[in-house]
């Protein structure tokens, strides 16, 4: 690619910042060209947040936002703990 940015320059230099989405933030421009990820971010992100559903990180510059992801707050039902913590033993390797 011709015009390609290093991201992690950009971010060392402060010209584009993470933000932990707020109930008080005030959107920049954003256009993912997804009409439903766009929806979501400005329709339904904030009110997810209210609610502890997700939590939503942005990366922006000083006029736009270049990128967000969303994490969904959700449950882990385990009916037998034994077995469950048999499973995670060998995962600690």
């Amino acid at each position: 690619m011709e015009h390609s940015i290093d991201f992690w320059e950009l971010l060392k230099q402060g010209k584009v910042t993470v933000t932990h989405l707020n109930t008080d933030y005030e959107f920049k421009s954003f256009n993912c060209g997804n009409t439903d990820l766009n929806d979501f971010l400005f329709a339904d992100s904030k009110i997810y947040l209210k609610y502890l559903r997700y939590t939503t990180t942005l990366l922006e510059t000083e006029n736009r936002i270049i990128a967000y992801y969303s994490l969904a707050n959700d449950l882990l039902k385990i009916s037998d703990h034994q077995d469950f913590a048999d499973e995670m033993e060998g995962c600690r390797e």
